[in-house]
């Protein structure tokens, strides 16, 4: 049986003007179904990466995500995700229609 959720050697990092900034750094992480994690940290710590990497939303730089043993990819119609404010919504709208299998309706899109 495979784990839900398993994340092995993940890295991601953002552009920016000064270089890259790393928020991920070799994660590992499994989750059996039925398990629980919350994921807590200060502002700009991975979060919200990890959360969108685990969607589909993101693809890591380095390592793989899995769900039920299959490499995320890509949006996936069995994950959801609640975006922290409307102007989050910008950037999932262009796969609201696979990944939530609805069109956004925010104004913000």
């Amino acid at each position: 049986m495979y784990p839900m959720i398993k994340i092995e050697g993940v890295r991601h990092a953002y552009k920016t003007a000064d270089g890259p900034l790393p928020v991920l750094d070799g994660l590992e992480l499994s989750l059996n179904e039925g398990g629980f994690v919350a994921v807590v940290g200060p502002s700009g710590c991975g979060k919200s990466t990890l959360t969108r990497l685990v969607s589909g939303l993101m693809k890591p730089d380095e390592g793989r995500v899995m769900l039920h043993g299959e490499i995320v990819t890509g949006p996936r119609a069995t994950v959801g995700m609640a975006f922290q404010n409307p102007r989050n919504c910008r950037a999932g709208c262009a796969s609201a229609p696979r990944f939530a299998g609805r069109w956004c309706t925010s104004p913000k899109c």
